[in-house]
């Protein structure tokens, strides 16, 4: 398996002990085994979007721009309260501070992907593109990630889902295919674009690849969707570069965001 596809779990790595306890006939024998783990925080968990190789067909975004060419909305927006009301009503903005630092090779401390806040477990999740499956973080939810077969170098990430099968590397899927539900209340859904860059950071801790806004893949059709619940332009659901490094987020060691600081950038986009 590529670097691209595999070294997700680097991304907040960190270490943890698994113990196996084996009784045979009275003697007990304890083994530990230190695998890689990923640091779990709500409203979501880090992993998925793939990771860098020059192996894999790259895409540089700086030169060649991002191409629109999602038709599809990866999550059902058509859910209402019992007053009527949206149930996912607001969408945090990219480079937020919302959740925890989720960061590649060229940025820090931010969090550059989406959260649309709040799905339930009867909220469905469809196929953003139509590509291969390329990773599962399965140890920490069955994220999946999709590589899209028009653009191979961009890699969709839908955090949290519970999927209708065990997809496995490899595996198909058509854009727009209802491929299961959100995990439940308690979480937001995330969505995550990375695009293999071929550029790399020494440090083998931080993901690869160049993270963009899902929006900005989006067609004018499909974003129509939001323009019409008061959503103008993708640039309406993204923080500049400039803006976030102008206004740096206070992160942790362990990649969560400082809790007593408060950010004076919106955040949040409501529709």
């Amino acid at each position: 398996m590529n670097l691209w596809y595999a070294r997700p779990f680097f991304l907040e790595g960190v270490k943890a002990m698994k113990r196996i306890i084996i009784i045979n006939y009275g003697i007990l024998i304890i083994l530990f085994i230190t695998v890689t783990a990923l640091f779990h925080l709500i409203p979501s968990c880090g992993g998925g979007g793939g990771n860098g190789s020059p192996s894999n067909p790259t895409w540089d975004v700086d030169t060649k721009g991002i191409p629109k060419f999602v038709n599809s909305i990866y999550i059902d927006l058509s859910q209402k309260n019992p007053d009527g009301t949206p149930l996912i009503y607001r969408i945090s903005k990219f480079r937020s501070s919302v959740g925890h630092d989720y960061t590649a090779s060229y940025e820090s401390c931010r969090s550059m992907k989406h959260y649309f806040s709040s799905p339930n477990s009867e909220t469905k999740l469809f196929a953003p593109v139509s590509g291969t499956v390329v990773w599962r973080d399965v140890p920490i939810g069955a994220d999946i990630n999709i590589a899209s077969d028009q653009y191979p170098a961009f890699v969709f990430t839908i955090m949290h889902p519970v999927l209708f099968k065990a997809y496995k590397v490899g595996d198909h899927l058509t854009e727009g295919e209802l491929i299961g539900y959100h995990v439940g209340s308690w979480t937001s859904s995330d969505i995550i674009v990375n695009v293999n860059d071929g550029k790399f950071t020494p440090d083998p801790a931080r993901l690869n690849g160049h993270l963009i806004s899902y929006f900005e893949t989006l067609t004018d059709t499909a974003f129509k969707t939001f323009k019409d619940r008061g959503i103008n332009a993708p640039s309406d659901l993204i923080i500049t570069r400039e803006q976030r490094d102008a206004v740096p987020i206070p992160c942790l060691q362990n990649g969560a965001f400082d809790p007593t600081w408060i950010d004076p950038l919106p955040q949040w986009v409501n529709f």
